[in-house]
């Protein structure tokens, strides 16, 4: 009777190894055409190769030129709510501007916008490969202190691109619009310019 009892143990000992090692482990494969897609969906994005530019254009009142260029090989589609090219880009504080010498940028004195959604014809900068678009910031009161500002100060810009398609102007919809979130070559991500020295009067 040990002797049995001794053999079913063992049996069952190697039941439970044995359904132990042939448990199914999940993994996850992707076939060639998928990783293809996302590939292109990768390299689709039109966000890395818009670049952003500042220029002076003004002492008095300072004037600050922001040169948005498409650099893809194809045409983009720009959201103007909340971008550099914004005709009220300064007052949503997308700017930071920090006198000659100090340590902390300005506080300047912003809003928040409310925007019609979907947005219409107007609201949207359409440019093909190569084409840039400008937009003037004007520095003034009473957005920025100015009796803060100083002789000299450095700014630059920095925020959030609402949405960019990777297609012509003519291309998109009002449906698209209300449904971007849907939209495959619809793309939003951080923006942010490098520095410029500007002077004030």
């Amino acid at each position: 009777m040990a002797f049995v009892r001794g053999i079913v143990a063992i049996t069952l000992a190697v039941s439970f190894t044995i359904v132990y090692v042939t448990l199914p482990t999940t993994r996850t494969f992707y076939s060639r055409a998928a990783n293809a897609r996302l590939k292109m969906a990768a390299e689709a994005n039109p966000l890395d190769r818009l670049t952003l530019s500042l220029n002076q254009t003004r002492t008095s009142p300072p004037t600050v030129r922001v040169t948005v260029t498409n650099e893809n090989d194809g045409p983009v589609t720009i959201i103007l709510y909340n971008s550099p090219l914004d005709s009220i880009a300064l007052v949503l504080g997308i700017m930071s501007i920090t006198p000659d010498g100090a340590a902390e940028p300005l506080e300047l004195r912003t809003m928040r916008a409310s925007r019609i959604w979907p947005p219409g014809p107007y609201s949207l900068e359409g440019l093909g490969p190569g084409a840039s678009a400008t937009n003037d910031l004007v520095l003034r009161e009473p957005t920025v202190p100015m009796d803060k500002l100083g002789k000299k100060a450095t700014v630059f810009l920095q925020g959030r691109w609402m949405g960019v398609f990777a297609r012509a102007e003519d291309k998109i919809s009002r449906d698209d619009l209300e449904n971007i979130s849907s939209q495959p070559d619809a793309f939003q991500g951080e923006f942010k310019s490098k520095s410029i020295e500007i002077i004030n009067g």
